[in-house]
């Protein structure tokens, strides 16, 4: 284990992130140096248009290849049922994906009926069986199903940790929306043929994958949660299960390639703060020290001391940031980086509610001056974006999204078209060049719009009913096509089903559960 490991940071980090801190998030995409300038976000220094030319493979970032979708798409020929996912009989409008990850240009989704009766209107008994899928949202193929209800109980959700390389996906329950009855737990998935494998389940506790790379995977236990209503008929005395005062959450470091006994376990140190998984262990941050466990002995080495009680720990590639909100919402938080061996690099405050976003070697924050990005090694600016004083909010940096071909800087600002308008104005979506931060692309968008993926030439933005899918990935009724070189809206689209990015794929989900793809017909045709 003392080789260098290739480990995934967005995805992984992003998820820990929403558990860890209520929804806030630190990611990650890739590449930039940045030279220092000042721009206005309200007026901007304009850069040239025109497409990106691709990352360093001159294909997308991230490796998905988004459909270009110019024209206002439409159904494509095919169409999935639910009897072809392996759900035969499901009542309509009982039934919930998640697309949990992407392997190649296929993805892994979730099934999983009404997540509370009292929520939901709907009591589907026979749709409660989960299943996991894998399928390729391009051609509408199902590669394989298999019912995982033995891991998540019912009614909760999953996510999944996939390794190409090794042919495998550890899937895990995520704590989340579960009912708390039944089995919880985590299981090693062959992503050729659905096979499960080192099954892991607890009737009264919740075993859950945190993180895991591809040698290590780290798992919290903790006393099962009941989620449950009277009038639920599965819910019996189900809240029982939180009576008697149980133990708190335990931390357990397994090999991937041995999931039943782990390295090291927390049993003995106590509660821990927080983790991150290092190439050759794990880093722990507890009462304001940091240790490393050694990935292959479990022996603990001093880290750092003298931390903040509070911190919390985060990795981004070989950065480890700490994060301390303070004495909550009205003070400021710090964030401070650190190299792996634990050397402190920098520290700086941000506002509580504008969550640093690490662009490669820029750490971006947003507060009431503007956008600043900062050098990942110092902390020290190099670039300024102020905002404009007719914005009346303070502009938000957007997540990297799905299929980005390069590595602007997303920023959503409250400046309408034409000074303050209307609040409900369309309001400037801009797109910052992440080597200079000139405004590159200027596009106006509905408010609380928000970019859920990319292709070269078009950038998808769901409308204000987006609501965000414990995955990461979005459920709209409404998108507009962005063109990515001079900002205008090519087109918008209005649903009265589900419409969700699968992979590369728009798909658009009836309420019976059936699945078809949305094309750009006129680019096909010709």
């Amino acid at each position: 284990m003392g080789e260098q490991r290739d480990r995934p940071v967005d995805g992984t980090l992003r998820a820990r992130w929403h558990r860890a801190s209520f929804g806030r998030r630190l990611v990650v995409s890739a590449t930039a140096l940045v030279v220092a300038t000042v721009a206005v976000v309200g007026l901007g220094l304009a850069a040239q248009p025109g497409y990106p030319t691709g990352g360093a493979s001159g294909g997308p970032v991230d490796g998905l290849l988004v459909d270009e979708l110019r024209n206002r798409p439409t159904p494509g020929s095919w169409r999935l049922t639910t009897a072809a996912l392996g759900l035969p009989e499901v009542d309509d409008g009982c039934l919930t994906y998640s697309v949990l990850a992407s392997v190649g240009a296929d993805v892994l989704v979730s099934t999983s009926s009404q997540l509370a009766y009292t929520e939901t209107g709907c009591y589907d008994e026979r749709g409660r069986a989960e299943r996991l899928v894998r399928l390729d949202p391009l051609a509408g193929t199902v590669r394989w199903s298999v019912d995982i209800t033995g891991i998540s109980g019912g009614g909760g959700t999953l996510s999944a940790f996939v390794d190409e390389a090794r042919g495998d996906a550890i899937v895990s329950t995520t704590g989340l929306y579960g009912y708390g009855r039944g089995a919880s737990g985590f299981a090693r998935v062959d992503l050729a043929t659905g096979e499960l494998a080192d099954v892991t389940t607890s009737d009264d506790t919740m075993p859950i994958v945190d993180a895991a790379d591809d040698g290590l995977v780290l798992v919290s236990v903790s006393p099962a949660p009941v989620y449950g209503f009277a009038d639920d008929p599965l819910a019996g005395a189900a809240a029982e299960a939180l009576a008697g005062g149980q133990d708190g959450p335990r931390t357990l470091l397994y090999s991937r390639d041995d999931l039943r006994t782990p390295i090291w376990s927390d049993e003995q140190t106590g509660g821990i703060s927080s983790s991150v998984l290092l190439d050759d262990g794990l880093l722990v941050v507890s009462a304001g020290t940091g240790t490393v466990i050694d990935g292959e002995t479990g022996d603990e080495r001093p880290w750092a001391d003298g931390l903040s009680p509070s911190a919390q720990a985060y990795g981004v590639g070989d950065t480890v940031f700490l994060v301390d909100f303070g004495r909550g919402m009205e003070s400021r938080a710090e964030v401070s980086a650190w190299s792996s061996d634990g050397t402190e690099r920098w520290r700086r405050p941000f506002d509580q509610d504008r969550l640093p976003v690490v662009t490669g070697d820029c750490v971006t924050f947003s507060d009431r001056g503007g956008v600043h990005c900062a050098d990942l090694e110092t902390g020290v600016d190099r670039w300024e974006v102020e905002r404009s004083g007719e914005s009346r909010g303070i502009p938000v940096v957007s997540d990297p999204r799905p299929g980005r071909w390069d590595d602007d800087v997303v920023v959503q600002t409250f400046s309408a078209r034409s000074g303050l308008g209307d609040p409900a104005d369309d309001r400037a979506l801009l797109l910052l060049d992440a080597e200079t931060g000139a405004e590159r692309v200027r596009a106006y968008v509905p408010p609380d719009s928000s970019v859920v993926a990319m292709s070269r030439s078009v950038a998808y933005v769901a409308g204000s009913d987006t609501s965000d899918a414990i995955a990461g990935h979005r459920v709209f009724s409404t998108v507009v096509g962005v063109d990515l070189a001079d900002g205008r809206t090519l087109w918008r689209l209005d649903s009265d089903a589900d419409l969700q990015f699968w992979g590369g794929a728009l798909v658009e989900i009836a309420p019976d559960g059936s699945i078809r793809r949305l094309i750009d017909d006129v680019r096909v045709a010709g």
